[in-house]
């Protein structure tokens, strides 16, 4: 979708989806934009319908466009873009404070609310930006999750399953931080990181969720199809400067791949991927510390070892 200002599958800045647009392509799926406040209608052989972090707001009539997509058994993938942060010198203005909607109109009909924080995970993450996790935290879904080596986001927003929903809704994690001690949704969003135990929530955090709705044999006689749902608080682990990094882009052909129900399906996906490891996770970066540190007192207790021994067999 365009013209909100979401990240472009055209652009190859750092911030665009080229590269994601050309690793659809090559496992054989198509992507075309489509800007909803013109065309007034998700084309009916549209599989999946990606939102790809707007940052303005939608218009009334798209949201309702886009519900009943949904009600009707689309299938989307929802990526929401981080809550602005400032200094505490410099209050956010109203703009600033609209921007990068939550989209909640939307999802909240499927019973998930996207916070206005911001998660952060001192025990890892990457470079020296807390409020990047890294993470291998993933829930048990074999098309999505399975076999996957870390992934990262960038300043990704909180998520919460609301207690009045449908019982027809099921919802399960995708993605959490990895630590539990140490990360939380930190809602102050002046730079001032401290753990608030009154307003911020404790880790693991998940900031990505699957919902799937399965139709009744009614629904289905009416040629209403399941929706699939997916929504991640980030765009940036899926562009051009991000997206070779550890897992990211297998992470983002899985998602697609489950969405447009072609779970069972061979891909070149496996074959076209690379991993670059650009950057150790700040866990990473400490075990190689501490191995680096006792590599010097191994090899003098080796040495001693062998000392001692032939000392003895004279």
């Amino acid at each position: 979708m365009t013209g909100h200002g979401e990240y472009s599958s055209s652009s190859q800045e750092y911030a665009g989806l080229s590269k994601f647009k050309q690793l659809l392509s090559d496992n054989n799926i198509t992507s075309k934009t489509l800007m909803l406040g013109i065309s007034q209608s998700i084309p009916a052989d549209c599989d999946v319908l990606i939102i790809a972090g707007p940052k303005n707001a939608l218009t009334l009539s798209e949201e309702t466009l886009i519900s009943d997509y949904l009600t009707k058994g689309g299938d989307a993938l929802f990526l929401i873009e981080h809550t602005v942060i400032t200094s505490p010198d410099k209050p956010l203005s109203k703009d600033q404070l609209n921007q990068n909607p939550s989209l909640n109109a939307i999802l909240n009909q499927w019973g998930l609310d996207v916070q206005s924080d911001i998660v952060v995970d001192f025990t890892n993450h990457i470079g020296d930006d807390v409020g990047s996790p890294a993470t291998k935290n993933y829930g048990r879904h074999k098309a999505l999750t399975e076999g996957l080596d870390y992934t990262f986001y960038v300043r990704p927003r909180s998520i919460r399953v609301l207690p009045q929903r449908r019982a027809s809704i099921k919802h399960a994690v995708i993605v959490s931080t990895a630590s539990t001690e140490n990360s939380w949704a930190e809602t102050n969003r002046t730079l001032d990181i401290q753990f608030d135990p009154n307003t911020d929530t404790t880790g693991p955090v998940p900031f990505a969720y699957v919902v799937i709705e399965e139709k009744n044999a009614a629904q289905q006689a009416n040629k209403l199809s399941d929706t699939r749902l997916i929504v991640f608080t980030d765009t940036d682990f899926l562009s051009n400067v991000y997206i070779n990094q550890y897992s990211n882009a297998q992470m983002g052909v899985n998602l697609v791949n489950w969405l447009a129900e072609l779970d069972y399906k061979t891909f070149i996906s496996a074959k076209e991927i690379k991993v670059e490891r650009l950057n150790l996770t700040s866990k990473q970066t400490r075990q190689v510390m501490v191995i680096l540190f006792l590599l010097p007192f191994i090899f003098v207790i080796a040495g001693l070892v062998v000392w001692l021994r032939t000392k003895v067999n004279r």
